[in-house]
């Protein structure tokens, strides 16, 4: 799905829109890991799986011209870790059921496998960062959920670490931005 949202939707969009602007790409926020959290195999080897998937979606940019990056720079990322609180007890998260009126208890990213694969990727990137979700106001119904503020929080962290590795990127040397 995502290939062919790179390969025709996005190009079409500007078409439709009759832009001649060049489509780039500047950054991504890579906002996955949780379901992965909740199973053993997949929490063991997500480190792996983790790199080839950021791998190969910037291989897919790069190889379609949506890049602006020049001299080594990759696409930048930014992924929030996977939150522990206030749900989190005694290394297993719970989900709160309305229709049950309790709690069912996953045993999820146990020994924070999931959590330090995105920390030890982000960190050997050089054009990545992680963002700690873990004080993120949540909703009192279901702590599952951000609250609003917890929402514009965490786009703010997004935010702010992704700008930062943008200009870091732009930095080895882009045209990008002039046309």
């Amino acid at each position: 799905r995502l290939d062919k949202l790179l390969r025709t939707v996005l190009p079409n969009a500007l078409k439709a829109e009759t832009s001649t602007k060049t489509l780039r790409c500047l950054g991504l926020v890579v906002s996955q890991g949780q379901a992965d959290a909740l199973n053993t195999s997949a929490r063991q080897h997500y480190g792996s799986t983790l790199k080839g998937f950021i791998s190969s979606l910037r291989s897919l940019i790069n190889t379609l011209g949506f890049s602006p990056y020049a001299n080594g720079a990759e696409i930048p990322y930014v992924q929030p870790r996977i939150a522990y609180l206030p749900y989190s007890v005694d290394g297993t998260y719970t989900k709160h059921s309305e229709l049950g009126g309790g709690s069912e208890a996953y045993n999820a990213d146990t020994g924070g496998l999931t959590n330090s694969a995105i920390e030890e990727n982000t960190a050997s990137d050089g054009f990545a960062a992680s963002v700690n979700v873990d004080d993120l106001p949540r909703l009192t119904a279901d702590h599952g959920i951000y609250s609003g503020i917890g929402e514009a929080e965490l786009g703010s962290r997004i935010g702010d670490k992704l700008s930062s590795l943008i200009d870091y990127g732009l930095g080895h040397g882009s045209t990008a931005l002039a046309n």
